[in-house]
């Protein structure tokens, strides 16, 4: 058990450790829980068909939400960025995860990333200034370019 909590990203053997004895010490309806959500994990959870998101459905809670402003997308490299930015709850919006971001070096092209489905979404009502920009290094801005072209090449 330690050895498997101690691959996880940023768990070191005392962490590992720790995670192993509290998890002996859980009820048989805790580990029974827990051991069902990591079973449901490759057949229960999906990309969401309209932005790539984590979802147990077709669709993602945000895309369903029809409270959310889905005229405002925020363009993310990953899930894990959407966790991020719903932690503050100041973004009404909607989101699409790229999957990545181009790095030439890694063999990422565009063509690997959610670019495409993004340049889809796009019409007149949707506000391109509200486009997250994925920073000032090379694989960010590269990202941005492109997704900026693409979009520009659409719209003509």
């Amino acid at each position: 058990m330690i050895q498997a909590y101690s691959k996880l990203p940023g768990v070191g053997r005392k962490t590992a450790e720790r995670y192993a004895f509290t998890t002996l010490n859980w009820d048989e309806e805790w580990i029974n829980e827990f051991i069902t959500s990591l079973s449901s994990i490759k057949d229960g959870i999906k990309r969401c068909e309209v932005c790539g998101n984590l979802s147990e459905g077709d669709k993602c809670e945000f895309c369903m939400n029809d409270t959310r402003n889905h005229n405002v997308i925020c363009v993310v490299q990953s899930p894990k960025d959407i966790a991020a930015i719903e932690s503050m709850q100041e973004y009404n919006g909607v989101y699409h995860v790229l999957n990545g971001l181009i790095n030439i070096q890694k063999g990422i092209l565009p063509e690997n990333l959610n670019i495409q489905s993004l340049v889809n979404r796009i019409n007149d009502d949707i506000r391109g200034s509200e486009l997250l920009r994925h920073g000032s290094y090379i694989e960010g801005e590269t990202t941005d370019f492109s997704i900026f072209t693409k979009v520009i090449r659409w719209k003509n």
